[in-house]
């Protein structure tokens, strides 16, 4: 089955909602997120408008999809040279580092620093929307990898970080699958993770997340999935020079390989992890393939789109990042739809906060289907 135009934009808005939604709870444990929204936990209905901000997650992802647009913008890019094209998203990557330079915290950028970025970069568009220049805890290996000016490779370490910085930003890169093998794309979804951080288990996890993102979206079965993406993670711990590095690859697929017993498990006795039962067997998500594996299970075992944000979203760990790739993951399902709720150009441009950007980034989408192979 072909994947569509619609079909990624869904995907991207998708995990646009679950990142607003878990970004208001992140880092509050279950008892806590009770406390505040009731025994239900935090749903859609309890955002006001207003209320549908994002985290560093989407507005990484953004910067990505504009790289990928840099590189089709290229004279030489009917052949896709991974090489060429991961630079040009580590250097919106920096751009990105410039709209977080108020630091961690809950706040926007100072009105004349930014004006003063700006006049000196017109070339990144994304700069111009204010919604974007917002710092809202993002994550400190990014930032950090960023800051020193050097982009790592699966060879030049940065560092040894396997947190989920790696797997949060890489879903645009779906708008190559038509022009990219399954090993291939999950190839550039690990190297782009690999830009910031060094450790396998984290820049593979973006691999493994979008080469099943890839399959799910033409209608392959979870089996086939999981396993296809399974067989080329294998084949890494070969790959890799480093007896540590071999080492880490095999600690992650025998996660996964417990992931599928878990999966099992519950359908099976139609019992689903939530909250500290589902963190505590599968781990809070701070670290990329703990983030995998709940985006995963969450998408495999929820009843519908508000089940899924309810297990992906109401536990004490990163519910922001597990929030936003498990509801790509459902939404990549050809048979479901994005829920009325949020199936609108209203809500996609008016209700989150990232709005403008969204429609100036879908607009390029448009502009390049043809050189992207799809409709």
């Amino acid at each position: 089955m072909a994947i569509t135009i619609n079909k990624i934009k869904q995907v991207l808005v998708a995990g646009a909602i679950g990142d607003a939604i878990g970004r208001k709870v992140e880092f509050w444990t279950w008892s806590f997120i009770k406390e505040v929204f009731g025994k239900s936990g935090i749903t859609k209905t309890k955002l006001a408008k207003g209320e549908w901000l994002v985290s560093d997650d989407t507005q990484m992802s953004f910067f990505c999809l504009n790289g990928i647009f840099d590189y089709l913008g290229l004279k030489d890019s009917n052949h896709i040279n991974s090489d060429k094209l991961v630079l040009e998203i580590w250097k919106n990557y920096k751009d990105w580092y410039l709209t977080q330079q108020n630091g961690t915290s809950n706040v926007s950028f100072d009105q004349p620093k930014r004006w003063k970025i700006l006049k000196s970069n017109k070339k990144n568009k994304l700069l111009s929307y204010e919604s974007l220049w917002n710092a809202r805890a993002p994550g400190l290996t990014c930032l950090g990898a960023i800051k020193n000016n050097k982009m790592g490779t699966y060879s030049d370490k940065l560092n040894n970080s396997k947190g989920c910085g790696t797997i949060m930003r890489v879903a645009p890169l779906i708008i190559l699958s038509q022009r990219l093998s399954l090993p291939e794309l999950f190839d550039i979804g690990s190297r782009q993770g690999a830009t910031t951080h060094s450790n396998p288990m984290g820049y593979l996890s973006g691999g493994f997340f979008l080469g099943y993102l890839k399959l799910i979206m033409e209608g392959k079965s979870f089996d086939e999935s999981f396993n296809e993406n399974l067989k080329i993670l294998t084949a890494y711990s070969e790959f890799l020079e480093s007896e540590d590095d071999k080492k880490e690859v095999l600690n992650m697929l025998k996660y996964l390989e417990d992931l599928v017993d878990v999966i099992q498990e519950s359908k099976k006795n139609k019992n689903i992890l939530r909250h500290d039962e589902l963190v505590g067997r599968l781990g809070k998500g701070w670290v990329a393939h703990e983030s995998l594996g709940i985006a995963i299970y969450s998408s495999q075992v929820a009843k519908d789109f508000d089940d899924l944000l309810d297990i992906s979203i109401n536990h004490r760990g990163d519910s922001d990042s597990t929030g936003s790739l498990a509801a790509q993951l459902m939404i990549a399902d050809p048979n479901i739809e994005l829920p009325e709720f949020f199936n609108s150009e209203d809500f996609y441009f008016h209700t989150l906060d990232v709005g403008e950007p969204f429609e100036y980034l879908f607009k390029l989408l448009d502009k390049h289907k043809k050189k992207l192979l799809i409709n």
